[in-house]
């Protein structure tokens, strides 16, 4: 998986050995986060760049940019196929096969 930032020159990347890496292709800097165990097959900025959300079958995890270190992990009764951020980056929202919404105000969390 792959995602562009409002980050200028940043990129991440989700791979199948369960790593994210945030890239900054201009200074050739990547922060490499390995926390997942199982394939990386969606990932999002929040459109703050705070975070990075990450999603590994039914693990989903929020990885701070301040600080390169993870900031919460939600596993999921069932998997994980989707997650998007709010336009003003208070929300995320993660959709799962059995079809349950969810919903995380970060406000009330961070």
């Amino acid at each position: 998986s792959i995602t562009c930032s409002n980050i200028p020159n940043t990129i991440a990347t989700g791979g199948a050995d369960g790593t994210v890496k945030e890239i900054n292709y201009k200074n050739e800097q990547i922060i490499t986060f390995e926390k997942h165990v199982s394939p990386v097959y969606d990932i999002a900025f929040d459109p703050i760049g705070r975070y990075i959300v990450s999603i590994a079958y039914d693990q989903l995890n929020i990885l701070a940019l301040d600080g390169n270190c993870l900031l919460a992990s939600f596993e999921a009764d069932s998997q994980i196929i989707s997650a998007k951020w709010s336009s003003n980056g208070r929300f995320l929202s993660i959709g799962q096969t059995n079809g349950t919404v969810s919903i995380f105000d970060f406000e009330q969390i961070c």
